[in-house]
């Protein structure tokens, strides 16, 4: 009779070394596109939002050793071009007006008004309205951290949805006074 050894002895300490990487990477990669997805939708679990922000810091650290990062794949924003008038109020004026006048539509309105928190405007009144026209690739949460501005108020100005989702073209409107009653 013919014997014949079983030689499966499993995988090799490298093999699993190769797994476990790529397993890693797999998970790097999908929490990264997590990432650029939250900085369109704000109603992620906090779970995922601090993986999330886990994960940008390593990468972060990992890019200015390792330049060539593959997980690199946003540009990533340098000049921030901040926009800045003033305004005098005049007889008739109202938030929908003057949204209308500097921006050509009325859906800044509520925004030049939470941006400066005030309720009401009087003839002779003086505001100021401040903004940032959204570019492609720009991220909500790099603006907000760049103009070291509250990231929840930024979007309070913004929006009256659940959802703050930016496009470019749009204008940002921010903030110009920092104590609201």
């Amino acid at each position: 009779m013919y014997s014949q050894k079983d030689n499966r002895e499993g995988p090799g300490p490298k093999s699993v070394l190769l797994i476990l990487i790529l397993a890693i990477l797999t998970v790097a990669i999908s929490l990264y596109s997590t990432l650029l997805v939250s900085s369109r939708i704000v109603n992620l679990p906090t779970t995922t939002t601090t993986a999330v922000i886990a994960l940008e810091t390593f990468i972060a650290q990992t890019e200015t050793s390792t330049p060539s990062s593959p997980l690199t794949s946003t540009p990533s924003i340098t000049n921030l071009q901040i926009i800045e008038k003033s305004y005098t109020i005049v007889r008739g004026d109202t938030f929908d007006k003057i949204s209308e006048s500097l921006f050509g539509a009325t859906k800044y309105a509520n925004a030049i008004q939470k941006s400066n928190c005030i309720d009401t405007i009087q003839r002779d009144q003086e505001i100021r309205i401040k903004y940032y026209i959204i570019q492609n690739g720009d991220d909500i949460f790099e603006i907000a951290d760049r103009l070291n501005i509250n990231y929840q108020r930024l979007r309070f100005i913004n929006t009256d949805q659940s959802e703050f989702v930016i496009y470019p073209g749009q204008y940002l409107i921010l903030p110009v006074s920092n104590i609201c009653s």
